[in-house]
Parts: C-alpha cells; structure tokens; sequence
C-alpha cells in the first residue's frame, strides 16, 4: 500500500474532500480505525484538528506540511484519531462527516467532542 501513496501530492490545498492520494495515505494512517467502523473517506468533508481533545482546529495543509509528509518519508506514523460525525454532529459541525485529530493523547469524548464541534463549524476550514 505505500508505494501507491504519493505522500508529495498531499495536502497542496484545503479542500476539506480528500483527493486520491491522500485517501492512500489515511486508509494506511487510520486502517485499524476505518475498518472497525465501515468508514470510507471517499466523497467526505474531513475536519482536522490537533492536541489533546482537539484544541487547535487546523488545515488539512497544515497537517501535512507540519508532519504528515514528514513522518511518512521517515517511515513513521503520525497518531491520528479518527472521530465519525452523527448526523445531528454533521450539521452542527458545518456539513463534516469526519474529524481526524493528530496528537492527543486523550479520547475526545462528551463535552470535549461537542466542543471540538463546534469549534469546527466557527473556523469552518
């Protein structure tokens, strides 16, 4: 799987839909995550955040360009969590399906979740 990941082809825009590569790169990044849930990032507006509980709501450049594209050429692996949006979430959120926080060490659950929801629709990115 990685070799049809062109990790230079990721994140070159803000786009909060995925283009081909960057659905390669997270289906490596967030397998375990994608499958226990039957998520697929094809045709979904993914939100990006970053911290413990999401604090910092980001781009999906930003991401790449701090340490998405880094860590792959490295061989390593950026912690990702992968937060799917109830229907009700989705509207709240601005129309996302999607989240993935990079770097929290903590489950972003109840207020921390409805917050970072929030927050996403304020930024709406």
């Amino acid at each position: 799987m990685a070799q049809e990941i062109q990790v230079d082809s990721c994140g070159l825009n803000n786009s909060a839909e995925l283009n081909k590569f960057e659905i390669q790169y997270f289906k490596q990044e967030l397998s375990k995550q994608l499958k226990r849930n039957n998520f697929d990032l094809i045709d979904k507006k993914i939100g990006f955040a970053h911290g413990n509980f999401g604090k910092k709501i980001i781009t999906k450049q930003e991401y790449f360009d701090s340490w998405g594209r880094s860590y792959f050429n490295n061989n390593s692996h950026v912690v990702n969590q992968l937060i799917i949006l109830e229907a009700e979430e989705r509207v709240n959120s601005g129309g996302y399906d999607a989240i993935i926080i990079s770097w929290s060490k903590i489950m972003v659950t109840g207020i921390h979740r409805r917050k970072l929801i929030e927050n996403l629709k304020k930024t709406n990115i």
